[in-house]
Parts: structure tokens; sequence; C-alpha cells
């Protein structure tokens, strides 16, 4: 089973984002602020980090700094971050 770190302080969406993870068969670890997900990754290595952006403690900015080579724990790192913007409007491809 692949295992997933997911470190994302919103209330509803990280309960959310966990729970959809969870049902697609994934072993999934979640952090609320940048210093749980340093901890969590002392006690698992995951294969996949989704990290917000935005979140407390240790940025989220900060802590991706902390996973660039020599220091890469993980394959792969997602990055979501929550700007306030509106999303962009794509064009439909005729």
């Amino acid at each position: 089973m692949k295992r997933i770190l997911f470190i994302e302080d919103d209330p509803i969406l990280g309960p959310v984002y966990e729970t959809q993870l969870k049902a697609a068969g994934y072993a999934v670890t979640r952090a609320t602020d940048g210093e749980a997900g340093l901890s969590a990754l002392q006690v698992t290595l995951p294969d996949l980090i989704v990290l917000d952006i935005v979140i407390p403690r240790i940025a989220g900015v900060e802590l991706l700094q902390l996973f660039e080579p020599p220091n890469l724990v993980a394959q792969h790192c997602l990055r979501r971050a929550w700007l306030g913007r509106p999303r962009p409007k794509f064009r439909r491809w005729a």
C-alpha cells in the first residue's frame, strides 16, 4: 500500500481529502502544521507528500526547502497553494 503524508491545516478540506485518499486505498498520515509534518517524516517515509504552502509553525515553502537534495525524503512532492486568487478561465478547444 502506498503511503501519503498529507500536510494541510484547513479544517474542512483536510479531512475531506484525507477520507478520499483513504477510500482510494492509500495509507494516509495527516499533519496540520509544518512541525507535525516534519515529525511525521521521522516516523515513516512516505511515497508521496502533499504539502499546503500556507501552514502554521513551519511554512510549507520552508518545509519544502528541507526536502531539497541531498535531504530529499520522498520521490515526489506536490505543492498546493491557496493564494485567494480566482481560478483561471480556460478556453475550450473547438
